[in-house]
C-alpha cells in the first residue's frame, strides 16, 4: 500500500511539474522582454533605505543619467523626500539587481518648480545629484531633439512589476530582478488628450503639452507599470537611442484605451542643462564604489531586500 501511495505522489509531482514547465511566466515590463546585459548603459534603478536594516535596500523607482553625476526621474519618485536625499540611492550601470552596479549617495534632489502647476501630473520631472560621477559601464544618454512621429516605435525599460490584472488585489505584481524592454508606439497627442478627457467615470489626469504618450490602442498588452516610473522613453535619432520621456503615469497598465503618459523631457532640455552643462556632463565618470547586491526576501509585492557586501 505505501509503495502504491508513493507512486501516485510522484505521478502527481510530475504532472504538477509538467504543468508549470507548460504555464512558465516570461518575465515582462508588460509585454515586454529581457534586456540584454549592458544593453541600456544609462538606465538607473531608485533604491530607498530599508528603516531600521542597515544595509538593505528596496528598488522603488527608475532613472537615466543624462550628465555623469545627474540622474533624471520623475518628480513624484521623490517629490515627498526632496528635502532629505539620504532617503535615495542610485544603482548605476546594472542590467541584473542581484549581483551588477555602483550604489551611489544622492546629495542634491531638485522637483521641477512647474510639478502639479498646471495639472496633477504636469511637469512630473526630477534631476537626482549624485555623490561622485557613475563609473562604466554606466554611460550618459543624450536627449530626444523635437518628438519622433506618430506611430514610429519607442522603447521604455525599467525593474518594475510584470503583471497588471485590474480585478486583483493589488492590481500589479511580479517586479523584476531584470531590467526589461518594451516597445510602444508613438500616439498622437490629440488622441490622447481626447482619450483621457472622455474617460468614464472621469480621471483627473490632463493631458498637456509637457507630455508625450506612448502604447498599443489597439490590443494594449504593451506597457511601464508601477516601479518603472521615472525611467526614460527612448527612440532612435541620428542612429542611437535617445531619450525621449520619463516614465509619469497612466489607468491601469497596458490598457489598449489608455496609453502610458511620460514628460515630454525636450520641453525641459534647458532646465536639465542649467544643473548639469558644469558637472561634467558626457564624461564617462569614475570614482563610485561598487557594490555586491544579494537578495534575501520580498517586502510586500514590489519591494525588495538587499544585502550589501564589501
Amino acid at each position: 500500500m505505501k509503495s502504491v501511495i508513493n507512486l501516485i505522489i510522484l505521478i502527481l509531482l510530475l504532472f504538477i511539474s509538467q504543468i508549470a514547465q507548460s504555464a512558465e511566466i516570461q518575465p515582462r515590463i508588460i509585454g515586454g522582454q529581457l534586456a540584454d546585459n549592458g544593453e541600456w548603459p544609462a538606465a538607473v534603478a531608485l533604491l530607498a533605505p530599508v528603516q531600521n536594516q542597515p544595509g538593505f535596500f528596496t528598488q522603488f523607482c527608475g532613472g537615466s543619467l543624462v550628465a555623469s553625476k545627474w540622474v533624471l526621474t520623475a518628480a513624484h519618485c521623490v517629490d515627498n523626500i526632496k528635502t532629505d536625499p539620504s532617503q535615495v540611492f542610485a544603482l548605476t550601470g546594472a542590467t541584473n539587481l542581484e549581483t551588477q552596479g555602483d550604489l551611489i549617495a544622492v546629495t542634491n534632489i531638485i522637483v521641477h518648480p512647474g510639478y502639479q502647476v498646471l495639472s496633477p501630473n504636469d511637469s512630473d520631472i526630477a534631476l537626482l545629484e549624485l555623490a561622485q560621477d557613475a563609473p562604466a559601464p554606466a554611460q550618459v544618454i543624450s536627449l530626444f531633439t523635437g518628438s519622433p512621429a506618430v506611430g514610429s516605435l519607442s522603447t521604455v525599460v525599467g525593474w518594475g512589476t510584470t503583471v497588471f490584472d485590474p480585478n486583483a488585489t493589488p492590481p500589479s505584481s511580479n517586479p523584476s530582478l531584470d531590467l526589461l524592454e518594451v516597445q510602444v508606439p508613438i500616439v498622437d497627442q490629440m488622441v490622447c488628450t481626447n482619450l483621457y478627457a472622455s474617460a468614464t467615470p472621469p480621471l483627473n489626469a490632463q493631458i498637456t503639452s509637457n507630455m508625450i504618450c506612448a502604447g498599443d490602442l489597439g490590443d494594449g498588452g504593451e506597457d511601464s507599470c508601477q516601479g518603472d516610473s521615472g525611467g526614460p522613453l527612448m527612440a532612435e535619432q541620428g542612429g542611437v537611442f535617445q531619450q525621449v520621456g520619463v516614465v509619469s503615469f497612466g489607468t491601469g497598465c497596458a490598457l489598449p484605451e489608455f496609453p502610458g503618459v511620460y514628460t515630454r523631457v525636450d520641453n525641459f532640455r534647458n532646465w536639465i542643462i542649467s544643473f548639469t552643462e558644469n558637472t561634467g556632463a558626457g564624461d564617462d565618470g569614475g570614482g563610485a564604489i561598487s557594490w555586491l547586491l544579494l537578495p534575501l526576501a520580498l517586502l510586500g509585492f514590489s519591494r525588495r531586500r538587499f544585502l550589501k557586501r564589501n
